[in-house]
């Protein structure tokens, strides 16, 4: 094999890395996002545990292995994705990159403290371990999300999706800031000298306010085609409603100041009278922009004079 052949192979395999498990929406994503996602739970069962005195010295050495293992592999993972993103310093300093980082550099980190330091020191590292891995698995559950709830299977022939969205993490601003009071409050009791078992704990319940709040995110979808507007909530039970460009009369845009300041809002959109009622679009990034976007389609469908089946159709 020639050195040009070898670097087009490279190339190839850091592509379809790139493209079809990290960014893509296909079956391999998905799957990765799944495995991964598994792993991160299991090892936050181990971090768990081995905080648990009875448990570890019992178990401790099966749980370093493990946690060995664990590390080995998101530490793979993590150079996997820092060698196959467009800029590798971009991912690397980017709030993610860091996060990936922290879930692996506390064990490397025990390996070179010596002396009678070392029992505190895992111990703060296994915090800060905990907290990142639990950061990392809300991010492969949005991955995940973002994947398999999407609103393709509501495309109608010809129909084409313009635009897909969902709410903006910018308006759960608060639930985050309470995430990040409780984390950082455990931290500073684990300095006073708090058992670390109930800090371990607070961050556990951090991180179920976390997800909560996700949530609300997850399981809410928009989306705009060239033929509709769509909304779709709920994960397992899904409501889905549609509203053809044809009869909308009216598309208003709110914003508190807060919206303002953070760019983020709501649209109402309404239709002619007994063709609907309106649809509520809410908590939403960049407002104006997708205001903009479904006026055209609604003025140039007009304009055709195109006359869809039904304005609004729902679906439990």
């Amino acid at each position: 094999m020639s050195e040009e052949d070898a670097k087009k192979e490279q190339t190839g395999w850091k592509m379809y890395f790139r493209d079809k498990v990290v960014r893509g929406h296909e079956a391999e994503s998905m799957i990765f996002d799944l495995v991964l996602l598994l792993i991160i739970i299991i090892s936050v069962a181990v971090v768990i545990l081995d905080a648990i005195p009875q448990v570890s010295q019992k178990y401790g050495n099966i749980l370093l292995i493990a946690e060995w293992a664990f590390t080995i592999i998101f530490t793979s993972e993590y150079f996997l994705r820092a060698i196959c993103a467009d800029k590798s310093a971009k991912y690397i300093f980017s709030f993610f990159g860091i996060i990936d980082l922290l879930s692996v550099l506390p064990l490397y980190v025990s390996i070179f403290v010596k002396g009678g330091e070392i029992v505190q020191v895992i111990r703060l590292m296994r915090i800060i371990r905990l907290v990142s891995r639990f950061l990392r698995a809300s991010h492969s559950i949005d991955r995940l999300t973002r994947s398999v709830l999407r609103l393709d299977q509501h495309l109608r022939e010809n129909e084409k999706m313009l635009l897909f969205f969902r709410q903006s993490r910018k308006t759960m601003l608060f639930k985050y800031l309470i995430v990040l009071a409780l984390i950082v409050s455990s931290l500073v009791e684990y300095l006073a000298g708090l058992s670390e078992l109930w800090i371990i704990l607070t961050i556990f319940v951090s991180f179920l306010v976390l997800l909560r709040a996700e949530y609300v995110i997850w399981s809410v979808r928009f989306g705009v085609t060239n033929e509709r507007i769509l909304y779709s909530k709920g994960i397992i039970h899904e409501h889905f409603q549609s509203m053809t460009y044809e009869y909308v009369t009216d598309i208003s845009l709110f914003q508190s100041v807060y919206g303002k300041i953070m760019n983020t809002g709501e649209l109402i959109i309404k239709t002619a009278s007994g063709e609907g009622g309106e649809l509520l679009i809410t908590n939403i990034s960049d407002p104006l922009s997708i205001k903009k976007m479904i006026d055209g389609n609604v003025a140039s469908v007009q304009a055709v004079g195109r006359r869809p089946r039904s304005a609004v159709k729902s679906e439990p």
